[in-house]
């Protein structure tokens, strides 16, 4: 059987096996400030009773928590999900699209249905770059709704540079680029290339239509401050860099995603752990460039207006949530359903009676503060994660360094080369961190002996262990220092030989 997880044992103490404090451990200076013996003492007086025995701690305390891990796993594996060739559904997908490969569809490609945001039919799959290996959303424009023209393909090169200043912005699923191609049904077509992230839900999956096992639910109170925090954030970058976002043609529940980031802090009165990002930017400004003000339409002051209403409009449809048919007025209904301070904020909004993003962020001053603490609060989690695995990156590089020395089995070289000198201390090393047993006979599986012999041999401490051949008839004694500069020797010789060979 493998190692047990990281939640199911117990580290012990030590340098490397991060055992819990004694308020004796503590320094005399904290923070720049002296503390006395008896202040030291009051001070722990005040701490957390200890989860587990004194002198050892979590074996989860060396590793990032099983949320993130499932979280970035499941990532991992959608950025790389391939189709099953024999999927029927699939089967006339091109191996490659332009410079894109292992293609997904991320919608039904079979709908004829144009949508209702647009005005005309799309649809979305996932591709790999064969150029930097990454994963990107391709939409594809119905080539029998829009013939794309030379003329419309350097419109859509314009619109992505005219999007560039806001690539990376954290509420926008940055807009790469633009291409044209037949590959796909052997018709021209029109794509637009944007960020793709893995997971992510639209808000009208999410709290209108529901699908793929997904039941969906009307926004709640929390989660409306939220979305109408990050709208007025995502607006206030678009309009400040001259832009309009497209109104009710890209602020909508189907064209705004909602991304898992992992980390979750919830509150009475703001929740994070999931952004909102405008998934379709750019693709306003070539096919209804009116609701940009670029061409024609009331000019750009009036489309950013528009993209206001459109924000109002959007979380009264949230607040709302599914229904059987169409709300004749959701604004209303959505006033009725929430509090009066966020009632106020979404009529406003939808009735154009918000001028621009200042006066908003004024509206919104109490919530923004609250979502504030709650990011905050977020990345210092993150941050709490991310010291957890810190070290881990260390130490696989040491493990990586031994794993090629022990017992290598070399051609060229002397067969017993692995067995010989400094080769066979470390092999010794090697059985002393991982092979050991107790009086039984039982294997000992101290997770916590293997982080701190492992650390004193990274640093190289001049701490003597005794090292045993596996028969018991030979003894060592060396210290880790002794053993760290085996292994670089030993680790050096064979990086010299591979180069003398190539």
């Amino acid at each position: 059987p493998g190692p047990p997880p990281p939640h199911a044992g117990h580290v012990g103490a030590g340098s490397g096996g991060g055992g819990s404090w004694h308020p004796s451990s503590l320094p005399s200076a904290i923070g720049g400030s002296l503390l006395s013996s008896g202040q030291i003492r009051h001070a722990a007086l005040h701490t957390r009773p200890p989860l587990v025995a004194p002198g050892r701690t979590l074996a989860s305390s060396r590793f990032a928590s099983d949320q993130l891990h499932a979280e970035l796993r499941q990532q991992a594996f959608l950025e790389h999900a391939q189709v099953d060739p024999a999927n029927e559904d699939t089967a006339d997908l091109p191996l490659v699209l332009a410079q894109y490969h292992s293609l997904v569809p991320l919608e039904d490609l079979s709908e004829e249905e144009p949508s209702y945001a647009l005005g005309v039919r799309s649809g979305v799959l996932k591709g790999v770059s064969s150029v930097d290996g990454m994963a990107y959303a391709l939409r594809r424009i119905d080539h029998r709704h829009v013939v794309p023209t030379p003329e419309l393909a350097a419109a859509a090169k314009e619109s992505a540079d005219r999007w560039t200043p806001l690539m990376g912005h954290p509420h926008i699923a940055t807009l790469h680029g633009t291409f044209v191609s037949a590959d796909m049904w052997e018709v021209p077509a029109l794509y637009f290339v944007h960020d793709y992230h893995a997971g992510a839900v639209s808000l009208e999956a999410m709290h209108c239509s529901g699908g793929e096992g997904r039941v969906a639910v009307a926004a709640s109170e929390p989660e409306l401050w939220s979305y109408a925090t990050q709208v007025c954030c995502l607006l206030r970058a678009v309009h400040g860099a001259g832009l309009a976002a497209g109104g009710n043609a890209t602020i909508t529940p189907s064209k705004v995603i909602l991304c898992p980031t992992g980390v979750a802090v919830s509150g009475d009165r703001m929740n994070t752990g999931n952004r909102l990002r405008l998934a379709g930017v750019g693709i306003a400004d070539v096919l209804r460039p009116e609701t940009v003000g670029i061409v024609g339409g009331p000019g750009l002051a009036a489309a950013q207006r528009e993209d206001l209403i459109a924000a109002g409009q959007l979380l009264a449809i949230l607040a709302c949530g599914p229904a059987q048919a169409p709300l004749p007025d959701p604004v209303a209904t959505a006033r009725h359903r929430c509090s009066q301070p966020l009632g106020r904020v979404i009529y406003e909004l939808a009735t154009d009676g918000i001028a621009d993003c200042a006066m908003l962020s004024q509206l919104l001053a109490p919530a923004a503060f609250d979502a504030l603490e709650a990011e905050l609060a977020a990345t210092d989690r993150v941050k709490a994660e991310l010291s957890k695995e810190l070290e881990n990156g260390r130490l696989l590089r040491l493990l990586v360094k031994l794993a090629f020395v022990n017992e290598r089995p070399d051609g060229d070289m002397d067969t017993e080369w692995a067995e010989t000198g400094d080769r066979y201390i470390l092999k010794l090393f090697r059985d002393f961190v991982f092979h050991q047993h107790n009086d039984e006979g039982a294997p000992v599986m101290d997770w916590g002996h293997v982080f701190e012999a492992l650390n004193k041999l990274d640093v190289g401490v001049p701490e003597k262990v005794l090292l045993l051949s596996r028969d018991e008839m030979s003894m060592l004694v060396a210290s880790y220092a002794d053993i760290k500069r085996c292994a670089e020797g030993a680790y050096a010789e064979l990086v010299h030989a591979s180069k003398m060979d190539g």
